[in-house]
């Protein structure tokens, strides 16, 4: 194997988990980026907000960054975008569909960033990026204009599929091209990047047209008012819902600001079409009989600010949960959400409302590809090797096992990670390399970056409490004047455990009379010591592990 190559491939998230997707390739030397994603974070990651990658690499090597082409307008894949270009010193040149870029410029603005330039091409377009050729082919998914990407490489043509099922029946008519998967394809695809979210899944996701009758059925049938709540960016769904409700003539209220704002970035672009009439502001709702009102929310993932949230808590300012209301999930849980959106459908049940919600329901499709449509993408590409992706490692696994089934040899099926650099030749790959990568947690409106030790911090006070010992010494540290004293938050209370408090404070006594070195220069090494201490003291006794935070004052030093 040559150890030369001029073609290597490198994940930054989206390998080993669903979400935060973003790929470099190095293309003879110049790196074209693919996607820049977020994720969200799950029940363990207290008080933060968002989680995208670490972009060490790229901030290292941005002089070489020849542009970024974005595949779709998910949030996992374009909602780190913000953070990245805070990172560089000047954005490069960044490609996307007309849908995908009206949703990035939203973001953008929010961050101050609208003087970024953005290119657009049309799926099914061609262009070169500093040098790179790029052609794109259009796919179908949940969003409006999804592409997979192909990139001219000098060991044969990189294929990325990005999210796609092979819908036959699309919402906007659009069809997956696979003339031109087959043209990309007899140019000899040396690499494929393929989805994989859906591996475990046989036969196909059904197409997204399908799910128009089954809400329809439900609307139709109930009397009352009627919510539905989808991702904000599933256009399409969002078009069967207001086509619904123009057929069953419902008014339609949209809420949450993310709806709010692409419903209306869609009408001015022409991606929904919504007869004049159908939309009503908030403010009409009380001259809208119940059984004429359709709400479109936020909310699908369970997410504590979205509109449902907020009316499944009675916490919102306009409206109140009804016993007669129907309310519809038209949305499958991301992994790690499922806590969230089963608390607010317990939420709503409570307030007597009826809930639609689950897999077979028929409110809801995949937009990736069951094992069928992977099977027969693959098959037109005709790759050689293929790097399973947009998946975590048992889909991986999935994959690699059905790849000889579909004619790509098992040994052609890399089994990546992020971080790794890999190489590619015609015939041949290796692990180059291995650089810094990982999440990055972001906390609050300033965008503040949480280390992965501050959040199990936080999962530790969760877990076990924390403990606080308060004492002061005399100002030779000979003495213990006062204390020593425990406090406690979330850990076992002194009425519960009275003994364990006793061993506790003569332990924190012994640990002080232990140490030689007690005068207030050597304070942060005494309260360690102490902390360590009484940590080993509550382990033995009752196998929980708080955090312990110690406080060591001197007569006649800090105000004593």
């Amino acid at each position: 194997m040559s150890s030369r190559v001029d073609f290597s491939w490198l994940s930054l998230g989206g390998i080993g988990e669903i979400g935060k997707n973003c790929y470099v390739l190095d293309v003879a030397g110049k790196l074209l980026i693919i996607d820049v994603g977020m994720s969200f974070p799950d029940v363990r990651d207290f008080g933060v907000d968002v989680v995208i990658p670490d972009f060490s690499y790229l901030v290292k090597n941005q002089h070489r960054i020849a542009g970024i082409v974005l595949t779709h307008g998910h949030e996992d894949h374009i909602g780190g975008m913000p953070f990245l270009l805070e990172d560089l010193k000047q954005p490069p040149p960044i490609y996307g569909s007309k849908f995908t870029l009206g949703l990035l410029r939203g973001k953008l603005s929010e961050f101050g960033l609208t003087d970024t330039p953005l290119n657009t091409f049309k799926p099914g377009d061609d262009f070169n990026v500093n040098g790179i050729e790029v052609r794109t082919l259009r796919v179908t998914h949940s969003v409006p204009d999804a592409s997979s990407i192909a990139v001219k490489t000098p060991v044969g043509m990189y294929l990325h599929s990005g999210d796609l099922k092979l819908d036959p029946t699309p919402v906007d008519g659009k069809t997956t091209d696979f003339e031109k998967l087959a043209a990309v394809g007899d140019e000899g695809v040396t690499v494929l990047s393929m989805d994989v979210t859906n591996i475990e899944r046989a036969g196909t996701s059904g197409s997204e047209s399908s799910v128009k009758p089954a809400i329809r059925n439900y609307v139709a049938q109930h009397r009352g008012r009627v919510f539905l709540t989808t991702f904000a960016s599933n256009i399409h769904r969002i078009q069967q819902m207001i086509d619904i409700a123009v057929d069953l003539k419902r008014k339609v209220l949209v809420l949450g600001r993310t709806m709010v704002d692409n419903t209306a970035m869609c009408q001015d672009l022409g991606y929904l079409k919504v007869p004049p009439g159908v939309l009503i502001h908030p403010m009409e709702i009380d001259r809208v009989k119940p059984h004429n009102l359709m709400v479109i929310l936020t909310g699908s993932q369970g997410e504590p600010l979205a509109a449902i949230s907020k009316l499944a808590s009675g916490e919102h300012r306009m409206l109140s949960v009804d016993d007669d209301d129907l309310f519809i999930f038209s949305a499958s849980p991301i992994p790690g959400n499922e806590t969230a959106i089963y608390s607010v459908i317990d939420d709503l049940f409570r307030q007597g409302a009826e809930v639609i919600y689950g897999l077979n329901t028929g409110a809801h499709v995949s937009g990736h590809g069951n094992q069928d449509e992977i099977r027969e993408y693959i098959q037109i590409a005709r790759p050689h090797f293929v790097i399973p992706t947009h998946g975590e490692y048992r889909m991986q696994m999935r994959f690699k096992k059905l790849a000889p089934q579909w004619g790509i040899d098992e040994t052609n099926v890399p089994i990546v990670t992020q971080g790794e650099v890999w190489g590619f030749n015609r015939d041949s790959y290796q692990l180059q390399d291995r650089v810094k990568t990982g999440a990055v947690y972001i906390a609050g409106d300033g965008g503040a970056d949480i280390s992965r030790r501050m959040i199990n911090e936080r999962l530790a006070l969760a877990q076990d409490g924390v403990l606080v010992f308060s004492v002061v010494l005399s100002s030779d540290g000979g003495e213990i004047v006062s204390g020593p004293d425990l406090m406690h938050k979330g850990f076992l209370p002194e009425k519960q455990a009275p003994e364990l408090y006793t061993d506790l404070k003569e332990e924190v006594a012994a640990a002080i009379m232990r140490n030689r070195q007690r005068t207030p220069e050597f304070q942060l090494q005494l309260r360690n010591n102490v902390q360590n201490a009484i940590q080993r003291v509550i382990f033995s006794k009752t196998r929980i592990n708080p955090i312990v935070l110690g406080i060591v004052s001197y007569v006649g030093v800090d105000g004593y």
